[in-house]
């Protein structure tokens, strides 16, 4: 439809060319829109900005870290654990709290096992398989474990014969100190005394060859601990004495 006398001469008295005013009145709602747009756009980034600075925001120090240590202290290394656990699995924990209360847990850990003795493994685990679980959870959460000659000695101390004598392998592997293999011997021949005393769990079988393990290694390293070789004159004709264990690593790398 084309444009009367009278539209042209509106447009031209309002100083503007022809189809102006509806082309103004299109850049106007476009400059709007635009407007609307960078508003949301800085609101989204701006929430997203907060939801992601509050994923990163961590728990700079555990609420329970001084109620850990004091019953560290007071020696109550199996609550010290349980307490521990529900600690690691938050995930807001600060890297360093986290390394904090897993030394905590470590360390309650071994105590624990040392203070139960061969007897009481948890869930069923025996000394030396709950030491090796203990040590994966500690590795997983970046803590320094004992080494294993240092585990061999606390267990001996607490009377873990078995645990000993395993971590002390582990360690020979590592280093083989022939200064050490005392150590092992006395726990070698205390592990098949207790096997013997226990035997009431089929364990005297087990228990002689332990001994005449534990003989066979101070006759090769010469060591003047002949107590085992006692031991089995004690118990057995020397003509029916079991053979030492076969793949004994102490025994064996004497022998090499």
């Amino acid at each position: 439809m084309r444009a009367t006398l009278r539209d042209i001469g509106a447009s031209r008295a309002n100083g503007l060319p022809e189809g102006q005013g509806s082309i103004n009145g299109r850049s106007g709602q476009l400059g709007k829109y635009r407007l609307v747009c960078i508003a949301l756009a800085v609101l989204i980034v701006g929430m997203m900005i907060g939801v992601l600075s509050s994923r990163t925001r961590c728990t700079a120090a555990s609420p329970q870290l001084d109620e850990l240590d004091q019953m560290a202290a007071q020696g109550r290394s199996d609550l010290v654990v349980g307490l521990a656990d529900l600690q690691l699995g938050s995930p807001t924990l600060c890297p360093a709290t986290r390394l904090a209360v897993a030394t905590l847990r470590y360390r309650s850990a071994m105590d624990e096992l040392y203070r139960t003795g061969e007897t009481s493994g948890a869930g069923g685990l025996s000394a030396p398989l709950q030491w090796q679980e203990i040590e994966r959870r500690a590795v997983a959460d970046r803590v320094s474990v004992d080494p294993p000659m240092v585990v061999a000695g606390d267990a001996y101390r607490a009377g873990e014969w078995d645990l000993s004598r395993v971590a002390f392998i582990k360690g020979f592997a590592q280093l083989a100190d022939r200064s050490m293999v005392p150590l092992y011997y006395a726990a070698t021949r205390n592990w098949g005394n207790a096997l013997i005393a226990g035997s009431g769990n089929g364990n005297s079988a087990q228990g002689l060859t332990a001994l005449r393990t534990a003989c066979e290694i101070a006759l090769a390293y010469e060591l003047s601990q002949q107590e085992a070789c006692q031991d089995l004159q004690s118990k057995l004709a020397s003509d029916s004495w079991p053979p030492p264990s076969p793949d004994d690593a102490v025994l064996l790398a004497a022998r090499s």
